[in-house]
Formats: C-alpha cells, structure tokens, sequence
C-alpha cells in the first residue's frame, strides 16, 4: 500500500515542517475539479504548532515525482474530551489549490480594469493547452493584471491537443477551464512541487488499452467494488436567447443518446435562460441580429447556444460510477501506473467497464493506508449526492451572474 509523505507550508509557500505523526489522513483527488484533504493531528503534537491558518500541506506518495495534491488550509477544529488522553485532536480541512481557478472570472478584455471591459467576449483558437494556459495567464497568472495575479503562481507555455475556438465573459476560470479540457479530452492541474511556486500543467491522460491497468478480483487487483447508477435530471433543454416575449429566440435540443429513454418514457424538460446571447427571432422565424433584424443572427453567436445546450444537458445526464478498492502491487501502483484522468478498465468477472479514472480517495489512519479510485461519467464521485449536488448549483449561480 502506499506510504504517505506529508510537507506544511505557510501562507507563502515556504515548507515550514514534515508532517510525521497524524492520526488520520483523507484526501480526495478529482480530475480537472477541486480536491480536498482533512488531517488530524494531536494537539499537543509538533504539527499542531506549524500547521497553522492560512498555511497548508503538500502531500505525496512514496516514489512518485508529483506530489498527489497540494492546497491551503480552509478550517480548523479542536475537540478534547475526558477520556481521551493528551490535550485532544486538532482537525484541518482544505482543499486543492485548483480552487484557486475559482477565485478568478474571465474578463472580455483581461488587460483592462472591471470599469473599461470594450468587448463583448475574449475570443482565441488554438491547440487546446495553449487555449488552458492563455485564459489562466491572463486572468490569473504573470500576464494578468497586478491586482488579479495569483502569487506565485506559473504558467509555461503548452501546445498541444485538438484546436479549439473558445469565448468567454464573466466565467468562472476553473469552471471554463473544465469545459474546455473536457471537449479536448485532456487533463490540467495546480499543484506546488519542489519550489514555492505553483504550476498550472494541462497534461494528456493515459489510456490503458493494453491491458496494463485493469482491475479485476481474478487477477488478485481487486480487493471490492460498488456500483452506482442515477437517473437523468433532464433530456431535454430549452433554450432562450436574445428578444423580447414572442420575439424571443427559442431552440430545442434533446439529448441525442439512449440513456434517458433507459429511464424514462417522456423527455424531462430544463429551460435555460440565455439572454446574454445575441440572436433574436425575425418576422418570418428565423434568428437574426436583435441591433439589426434584417441580418441573420451571427453564427459564433449560434454557437454559442449549441454550447450551452450541450453543456445543461452534459449536467444533467444520467450518472454511472464505479468504486473500487484495488491491491496495490509492484505492478499496479497509484501514482505510478495509474492517475486521475487515466481511462482505465474493471473487469468484474466478465464483465467489464472501461472509462475515466474521475476521482480518487486516499486515506491513512488506524486500518492502514488505501486507495479508492472511482470511475465513470462526468460528476461521479465518492461524495455524489453533495458534491453533485453543490457543484450544480455553484455552476449555476455563477454563470447567471456572469449574465446580468
């Protein structure tokens, strides 16, 4: 099983201690998402002393050259109790330092301050990465503006994955930069390795076709498993752009597979409000410019909608997760062979699944280390209900913010 190694670092990035003595570690990591990590230590400990508000933790595996994640503290909590011995456990919670990408939105016009936005959207096209680390430079990295700069925080140049054509307006920066590595298929992370600099990566994940990660109870790699199926929350969405009452650009698009006719019978309906996108409806029904109806709508604006639709239907699909439990082995090792974003495959007597690695849980207390690896569909998670859940609702409030 994997041996943890554990670094706290102030709130400059500066290590300030190893973290030895713990009694219960638990870190989620998610692809291209925020992570999360609780530690508790004894009070009386050395580690109470350096890890402190404000700080946080680096956390690696044994062998491995990146570190598993890395992220600031967010909460602290003591709890003592009379036939506990010592002066009682001190309990941190935080998160990855992805979330930093949450603390950014895009701007039209990044160079620019809030008060002189002159476009409408920002606009590139190019090799996926390069598209990743052009938003995060500008929003939040060196080429930002010196009130948005992220300390220390990186962005080297990438170029590669299929091009992409990307706009944005007041989106949340880790949520747009999600989109666009999902359309690309590729991977990014956030992490602080061996300086007190943070790195932004995009990375292309591995697919394992040839037979060298699969977990199976047959070939001794599979210790359990559990198996989670969720119903669609929409197949249908219905969207609305520019326009006034019965002038106002309508669209329907229905999800095109059969996943939500597994379910249900009858299409399940979302409208979505997309006034920011200008396409109004002309005299005659077609979409036209709502400044000018005589000219047809633009098309980078219908697609736009294409987007969206894609995107509230991508929310609300039916949801398919696998959990398992593997036997690390030599041959099998988290953080080695495998990693989140990786397509790997189960095979459960015959029955096999093959999908991307979405998240993994990673704990260390009284029954030993262990490795928990959850597979499927965009939004499986060990935590699904909640982090589905909350993630949906976060996702939506920003993006009507960003529209107002």
């Amino acid at each position: 099983m994997p041996k943890f190694f554990l670094e706290a670092r102030d709130a400059f990035y500066i290590r300030v201690g190893v973290v030895e003595q713990y009694t219960s570690l638990d870190v989620i990591s998610r692809f291209n998402n925020i992570g999360s990590w609780t530690l508790t230590v004894p009070a009386d400990s050395r580690e109470a002393s350096i890890l402190q508000p404000g700080g946080g933790i680096i956390i690696w595996i044994e062998g491995v050259a990146r570190p598993v994640m890395s992220g600031p503290t967010t909460g602290v909590t003591r709890a003592w109790s009379a036939d506990q011995p010592g002066r009682g456990l001190v309990t941190y919670t935080g998160v990855s330092d992805e979330w930093l990408l949450w603390s950014r939105i895009t701007l039209p016009v990044p160079g620019n301050t809030i008060a002189n936005q002159t476009a409408d959207r920002y606009s590139l096209t190019g090799p996926a990465a390069a598209a990743l680390r052009q938003l995060v430079n500008v929003n939040a990295g060196p080429a930002a503006r010196a009130d948005r700069i992220i300390p220390n925080l990186d962005a080297p140049s990438q170029s590669f994955g299929r091009t992409l054509s990307v706009s944005t307006r007041f989106d949340v920066l880790g949520v747009k930069c999600a989109e666009v590595a999902a359309s690309a298929g590729i991977g990014w992370r956030l992490r602080q390795g061996t300086t007190d600099r943070l790195t932004f990566e995009p990375y292309t994940p591995r697919v394992h076709d040839d037979g060298e990660v699969v977990f199976s109870p047959d070939a001794g790699t599979l210790a359990s498993y559990s198996y989670r199926l969720a119903a669609p929350t929409a197949s249908r969405a219905i969207l609305a752009a520019q326009g006034e009452g019965r002038n106002r650009w309508l669209r329907q698009y229905d999800d095109p597979s059969p996943a939500p006719h597994e379910w249900f019978r009858t299409p399940l309906e979302r409208f979505v409000d997309r006034r920011d996108v200008p396409v109004a409806q002309g005299a005659d029904g077609s979409p036209v410019d709502p400044e000018n109806p005589s000219t047809p709508a633009d098309p980078e604006a219908l697609a736009q909608l294409d987007q969206a639709a894609a995107e509230a239907l991508a929310e609300s699909q039916a949801l398919g997760e696998l959990s398992v439990t593997p036997i690390d082995t030599d041959l099998l090792r988290y953080g080695v062979h495998y990693q989140v974003g990786d397509v790997v495959t189960v095979d459960i007597h015959g029955q096999v699944v093959t999908d991307v690695l979405r998240e993994v849980r990673l704990t260390d207390g009284a029954d030993g280390p262990r490795v928990q690896p959850v597979i499927g569909t965009d939004g499986a998670s060990a935590t699904p209900g909640l982090y589905r859940e909350v993630r949906r609702i976060w996702n939506s409030i920003k993006k009507l913010e960003a529209r107002r």
